[in-house]
């Protein structure tokens, strides 16, 4: 009698220790889908052509605001001092002007680069996602 005692409780080592393990691997997957689940996506609805057509578009746009960021930054300090006052502060409104422009053109450059960012990572997501046998084991067993 306590030999079948002893068979059964070994026998049910096992099963508690796979049931464990389970339990700890499901509530693993849950923990890992729902940290995925609250990083916002904003480019999760649109279509996979479109947002290829809004990359290309965003990154020749990016091109030519680079070209015009650099070619203002390039004016900037090229207004000569003469040594008349109203003419040294025209030259210094001027100069300012220049800044204020290329400062902006700066700040526009620097969003369409954060949106072209977003969107690579969009594209880089969802190509990895498409392996969906990869995206289980990495919500499973990632800590």
């Amino acid at each position: 009698m306590d030999r079948k005692r002893l068979t059964r409780g070994v026998s049910t080592l096992p099963v508690l220790v796979l049931v464990g393990l389970l339990a700890a691997g499901a509530f693993n997957y849950h923990r890992n889908w729902q940290t995925e689940a609250s990083v916002p996506r904003p480019y999760e609805s649109y279509s996979q052509a479109d947002l290829e057509a809004l990359l290309a578009a965003y990154q020749a746009e990016n091109a030519q605001a680079e070209q015009r960021y650099e070619a203002a930054r390039e004016r900037l300090g090229r207004e000569q001092q003469t040594g008349m006052l109203d003419q040294n502060i025209a030259a210094f409104e001027a100069a300012q002007r220049g800044s204020e422009k290329a400062r902006g053109l700066g700040a526009m450059l620097s969003m369409q680069k954060t949106a072209t960012d977003e969107i690579e990572a969009e594209l880089a997501r969802r190509e990895a996602d498409a392996d969906r046998l990869k995206v289980h084991l990495r919500r499973l067993l990632t800590i």
